[in-house]
């Protein structure tokens, strides 16, 4: 996303044209400062841009539909505490076969969402899962579409300019998911950046051989009872056998 919501080109290869992460900071010219919160909920949750634009799901607003009013509400006021930032970006330039497929993804968002209740540790678990898009990932696919029948197990591969990395099965299988491991296990993976680290310079150095994906530095901020509620969803998931192993020629290890 580029330095506090300023924007950059995705780095992926294999996608259907340039993608670009918009930049979400209250500049007037170059970020959001013009749009309105109705705007900017509008197209967080239904992918619709100001200017009436279908956004690519590489944004997985599909997922994003389902934050409660009081979450998409409460991310709109963080992004308006930003910091302005200058940085004018291309345009996303879509081939003409993704332009037409993505048209009909958008969807209006149907009255008052409500947020499940936190005490109920499967359905907060499933509902944190569902808009951190943990599927989109962590599900593979079968053709463009995600295979309903290895939900979670892993397998795709994430091809960047700084390299490889293919996600790992979180089922509970006990041989190739995460089925053998305990709480404590799962909490300290997701932060494995938590360390309050005072400048950039001291993060953990990772090489080639720990190239990941995955937002470890934004999840180590999840608070215990959320980590527990992602860890209870995931252990009701239909376990599913799928080993996952580093990508042919590629150093890097599944997430």
């Amino acid at each position: 996303m580029g330095a506090s919501g300023s924007g950059s080109v995705v780095p992926y290869e294999g996608l259907p044209g340039r993608i670009v992460a918009s930049n979400i900071t209250p500049d007037p010219e170059t970020g959001i400062g013009t749009w309105t919160d109705g705007e900017k909920i509008r197209a967080i949750r239904e992918g619709i841009s100001k200017d009436g634009r279908a956004l690519y799901p590489s944004m997985p607003y599909a997922n994003y539909r389902y934050m409660s009013d009081e979450d998409v509400q409460s991310q709109v006021a963080y992004m308006d505490t930003l910091p302005a930032i200058r940085n004018p970006l291309p345009k996303t330039e879509l081939s003409p076969a993704a332009l037409k497929s993505i048209q009909g993804v958008p969807r209006p968002v149907d009255g008052p969402v409500p947020s499940p209740d936190p005490s109920n540790q499967a359905s907060w678990g499933e509902y944190l899962v569902t808009i951190a898009s943990c599927e989109e990932c962590h599900t593979p696919k079968n053709g463009d579409r995600p295979d309903a029948g290895r939900r979670f197990a892993g397998g795709q591969t994430f091809a960047t300019s700084f390299g490889k990395v293919i996600a790992a099965n979180i089922t509970p299988d006990k041989a190739t998911g995460i089925g053998d491991w305990d709480y404590a296990r799962f909490r300290d993976r997701l932060r494995i950046y938590s360390k309050d680290y005072s400048s950039p310079a001291q993060l953990p150095k990772i090489g080639p051989d720990q190239f990941t994906v995955m937002h470890y530095i934004a999840y180590s901020g999840l608070m215990d009872s959320d980590i527990a509620a992602v860890f209870t969803y995931l252990h009701t998931r239909t376990p599913v056998v799928q080993s996952v192993v580093p990508h042919p020629g590629s150093p890097s290890k599944a997430n």
